[in-house]
C-alpha cells in the first residue's frame, strides 16, 4: 500500500522514456540481458549474435519497443539451430514478424501466436521432452503432437 502523500509526490514527478528506436545503443545491452536471462531461466545453452546480425536489429525501428526486441530475441534464441544467430535469420525473422503483424491483427490470429509462444517455452523448459511439455501445458500428450504439427514446430529441428 501507498502513503497518500507519498502518492502524490510521485504524481507530479514525469518520467519520459523515449521510444527504442531513439535508443539505439541500448539494443545491444538489452539483447545481451535476455540471453543472459534465459540461459539462467530456462538452462539454455548461450547464443550470441554475429556483428552483422546485431546491426540488422539496431538498424530496425522497433513499431513495438523493447517487448518486441526481447520478443524477437527470445524467438531466435529458441529457433536457432546454431550458436551463433546470422544476419539472414534475423533478417528473415523480422520479415515474417512484420508480415504476421500487418496481415494477422484478429483475435483468433493473435491467439494463435501466443498458443504457438507458451509451446515453444514449454518445450525449451521441458528440454524438447514433448511429455514433460505437455504435462507443464496442462494437456495431453497427443494433443500437444497436434498442436506441433498445426504450427509446423518439428523437435527435431530444435535439437540441432
Amino acid at each position: 500500500e501507498f502513503r497518500e502523500d507519498l502518492y502524490y509526490r510521485l504524481k507530479g514527478v514525469r518520467i519520459v522514456v523515449p521510444p527504442l528506436r531513439e535508443r539505439k545503443d541500448d539494443i545491444p545491452l538489452i539483447v545481451e540481458h535476455t540471453i543472459a536471462r534465459l540461459v539462467n531461466e530456462k538452462d539454455m545453452r548461450p547464443k550470441y549474435f554475429e556483428p552483422s546480425a546485431m546491426r540488422e536489429l539496431i538498424d530496425y525501428d522497433w513499431p513495438g519497443n523493447v517487448r518486441q526486441l526481447v520478443d524477437t530475441v527470445e524467438a531466435l534464441t529458441v529457433l536457432t539451430h546454431s550458436e551463433v544467430i546470422f544476419d539472414d535469420e534475423v533478417r528473415r525473422h523480422l520479415k515474417v514478424a512484420a508480415s504476421v503483424a500487418a496481415t494477422e491483427n484478429t483475435l483468433p490470429a493473435r491467439l494463435r501466436q501466443i498458443e504457438r509462444a507458451y509451446i515453444l517455452q514449454a518445450l525449451t523448459q521441458s528440454d524438447l521432452n514433448i511429455t514433460a511439455a505437455a504435462q507443464i501445458l496442462g494437456v495431453d500428450r497427443s494433443t500437444l503432437q497436434k498442436k506441433l504439427k498445426s504450427h509446423g514446430i518439428e523437435t527435431m529441428a530444435l535439437r540441432a
